[in-house]
């Protein structure tokens, strides 16, 4: 068994650098996956390896600057919802006689009493 292991061990890379770099690049990996199918309109810039870093560093400022800013609109909407005063007040009132409109009532006559005639029925 010692062999075994030996010869696993010898083998292998260092397990520490070889899964940090591994995990990095799927991260990175998975990361560009999201930027290109995410709708946040910055986000896909914001992650482009291909970009500069100062052009990245703009669009990162300005996709965190927007959520930001709709994080806080949110929050200040919600708060001025709760703070909002209401009063609901019910009365019930009784009438004894109702008046009510006049209503004409249309037969629907699908058939023209001419046409049924002439076909004998």
């Amino acid at each position: 068994m010692a062999e075994v292991d030996s010869k696993q061990s010898s083998n292998s890379p260092p397990n520490d650098q070889t899964k940090t770099e591994f995990d990095l690049s799927a991260i990175i990996d998975r990361t560009s996956i999201f930027a290109e199918r995410v709708s946040v309109v910055g986000m896909a810039y914001a992650l482009d390896s291909h970009s500069s870093r100062a052009r990245r560093l703009i669009w990162a400022t300005w996709v965190v600057f927007g959520i930001g800013l709709a994080v806080f609109q949110i929050q200040d909407r919600i708060l001025t919802y709760i703070k909002y005063p209401y009063n609901s007040k019910f009365e019930m009132i009784s009438v004894d006689s109702l008046l009510f409109p006049q209503i004409t009532i249309c037969k629907e006559q699908w058939m023209m009493k001419s046409k049924v005639e002439e076909l004998g029925m």
